[in-house]
């Protein structure tokens, strides 16, 4: 059983599980709790305004743009995954940036090099072939995370590998999360809007001994330990940008858009001849969805004439068993 998937057959009775930003029915999953998890940073992004912005944990401060640099700085957005007022994220435009001080060193992961890279995207098209989102050249761990042109992730491990996956972000305006989980030894996993999209065997891990006492968001700076031109510039906005040292569990990513928010989880019931779908009627605006291909991440489609019945605070959906096995979730557009 892959616990990777928040996501449910409904072919066999389930139970119930995880919901989030797609509220993908977690059924028949035990919950992943991974262990030695120390988040190293938090970026809100929530100040609205202003020239710097602070991390949430070990007080790490990234100032928007550089001096001397000419429209380096980018730009508060009151545009956020959760749409609630006072809820702010970053815009980069071409050639803007944040570098953050990070003269502690508190990216570090004490030799082990396990670590999860979790941020949310929004973007239409890429100024460039690769567009760095994070950056890090420090005494703690070389390694950076980009989107390719063709909206897949990858994470760089300098000295290693330019990696590459087939976890792409779909093409339609909207916020996504992401999420790197590197296993020093073992591989990558890599993440979008809490599903696995693709998993890499990779056994190099991360070089430590950067020279920076920096990091940079929205692009990189390949004149380093010095100030210089930067390079594969992220165009877009993101938001609830982390790190956390260990393996954060595919439960436990931060894909969920409005925390607290969201409705509890759907619950399936799966009589011999039929099955029975059940949500709250709010928070209202959900589409149930289907798919027979739970890899493919463009695959989901719009459940016909669902709901079937509403009763009160619950829709209800009924449809035969299918074969091959078939997978549900709720969206909000």
């Amino acid at each position: 059983m892959n616990t990777d998937r928040k996501v449910m057959n409904c072919k066999t009775p389930c139970s119930k599980g995880h919901v989030g930003r797609l509220l993908l029915l977690a059924a028949c999953l035990a919950a992943v709790s991974a262990s030695a998890q120390t988040k190293l940073f938090e970026f809100g992004f929530n100040e609205g305004t202003g020239a710097t912005t602070t991390s949430s944990i070990n007080g790490i401060v990234g100032t928007l743009g550089v001096d001397g640099v000419t429209n380096s700085a980018p730009a508060f957005s009151s545009d956020s995954p959760s749409g609630r007022a006072g809820d702010y994220s970053i815009l980069f435009a071409e050639g803007n940036r944040i570098q953050a001080s990070d003269p502690a060193a508190a990216i570090a992961f004490d030799g082990t090099n396990t670590f999860t890279f979790q941020a949310w995207v929004k973007f239409s098209g890429m100024a460039n072939w690769r567009s760095m989102i994070f950056d890090n050249n420090g005494p703690g761990a070389r390694f950076a995370v980009s989107i390719m042109a063709d909206r897949t992730l990858s994470l760089t491990t300098y000295g290693f590998v330019d990696g590459t996956s087939k976890a792409k972000i779909p093409d339609d305006g909207m916020w996504h999360q992401i999420a790197v989980v590197h296993e020093d030894g073992v591989g990558i996993k890599y993440y979008v809007d809490g599903i696995l999209g693709d998993r890499v065997d990779y056994t190099d891990g991360v070089k430590i001994g950067g020279p920076q006492t920096y990091f940079h968001v929205g692009g990189e700076v390949w004149d380093w330990p010095n100030y210089g031109d930067m390079y594969n510039g992220y165009v877009g906005k993101i938001d609830r940008m982390s790190l956390t040292k260990g393996v954060v569990g595919a439960g436990d990513l931060d894909w969920r858009p409005i925390p607290g928010v969201t409705p509890p989880a759907p619950s399936l019931s799966s009589p011999k001849p039929a099955i029975e779908i059940s949500w709250p009627t709010f928070p209202a605006g959900y589409k149930l969805q289907s798919t027979t291909t739970v890899d493919d991440t463009n695959s989901w489609v719009d459940v016909p004439n669902s709901p079937s019945t509403v009763g009160p605070g619950t829709y209800y959906y009924y449809g035969p068993s299918s074969s091959p096995k078939k997978f549900y979730r709720l969206f909000k557009p």
